[in-house]
């Protein structure tokens, strides 16, 4: 079980399976332990889900509840404390345990948290957080706030798809009821556009699940997937929101 949990958070980055075998691990009866093995699934599910917000919070707690088993190290499980390095770096960087108190920093860690679907291949969730990083980010930068009020939300929803509109010259669409400020300069409107643009069709095929006519091969949709998430990191410095952002060095590289 140890192996085959382990070679599954190796390989796709859920630690799911790995909870499930640090809690039935027999040995084991620390309740340290046992709080680790039962934050480590909560954290899990909440990436499994794409709840971006919810797991940054769980992530603190598991940073919390790591370091209280960490201390006590000797009595984990061995193929455990192999993980223990690599279980920090994958999930505990991502913690905040007050993600709307700092916006800039939560969209950091959504950042993240996309290139981590991304490479996982975990495209629909990635394609869901990319949509709503545009939204939240776009909002931040004209309230300094984190908007998640429903109706205004919509109101910032409304204001990207018009600047998408306007952008491929759609003049007599415009939408009168979109916040009047968004502080974007031309340059930034425009990666905003095309990025809403691809994003848009490559979604609608996702939310769809293939069901039409042509749909894109899911080879291209992986592909397109990379794209998008650099040009999400792209306008993520363009916004101020990083400069550099993580992991835009390693694709300067392979460009």
């Amino acid at each position: 079980d140890w192996l085959a949990a382990t070679d599954q958070f190796v390989r796709t980055g859920s630690a799911a399976h790995l909870a499930t075998v640090l809690r039935g691990d027999r040995p084991v009866g620390r309740s340290s332990v046992r709080n680790l093995a039962k934050s480590l699934e909560e954290l899990s599910l909440a990436l499994m889900l794409g709840y971006p917000l919810e797991a940054m919070k769980r992530a603190d707690a598991f940073k919390r509840e790591l370091e209280n088993a960490s201390a006590g190290v000797e009595t984990l499980p061995a193929p455990f404390r192999v993980l223990l390095d690599r279980l920090r770096d994958e999930y505990a960087a991502r913690a905040l345990a007050r993600p709307e108190d700092d916006v800039r920093r939560n969209l950091q860690i959504q950042l993240d948290l996309l290139q981590w679907y991304v490479e996982n291949k975990q495209i629909v969730q990635a394609m869901a957080l990319a949509r709503e990083w545009v939204v939240s980010a776009l909002a931040w930068k004209g309230t300094g706030t984190l908007v998640l009020e429903r109706s205004e939300r919509e109101q910032w929803e409304r204001a990207v798809n018009g600047i998408a509109r306007e952008k491929r010259r759609d003049e007599g669409d415009k939408d009168d009821s979109t916040p009047a400020e968004t502080r974007l300069s031309p340059k930034q409107a425009q990666a905003v556009a095309r990025l809403w643009n691809k994003l848009g069709n490559l979604r609608n095929d996702l939310a769809h699940a293939g069901m039409k006519e042509s749909p894109t091969k899911p080879e291209t949709i992986v592909r397109s997937a990379a794209e998008i998430q650099g040009q999400v990191r792209a306008l993520a410095e363009a916004l101020g929101i990083c400069d550099p952002c993580p992991g835009a060095d390693s694709d300067r590289r392979a460009k």
